[in-house]
């Protein structure tokens, strides 16, 4: 597990807020690869269900991920935003 701890201004949207977290997310999968050499799934902070919020902006944020060329799981699956989700607050 890595823990890192930013103070952020407010983000204007979703979007803007979710790509900030893809982006993070992407730099530590990075570090991984170059120490590991290990591709490691990202866990992205998208709810598959088409009423949430995040849903809108799903596509991108999973078409960015895997252009970077790492697999990406979204919510349910994606447990481990959950957890990330708990030191977020």
């Amino acid at each position: 597990m890595f823990y890192q701890k930013r103070k952020i201004s407010v983000f204007n949207n979703v979007l803007e807020r979710l790509l900030h977290e893809a982006v993070i997310s992407l730099e530590v999968a990075d570090s991984v690869k170059d120490h590991t050499d290990l591709i490691p799934t990202i866990h992205a902070d998208i709810n598959s269900k088409e009423s949430a919020l995040s849903n809108r902006v799903a596509d991108a944020i999973m078409g960015m991920i895997k252009g970077m060329g790492y697999p990406v799981l979204i919510k349910p699956e994606a447990w481990a935003a959950d957890i990330a989700d708990m030191y977020t607050r």
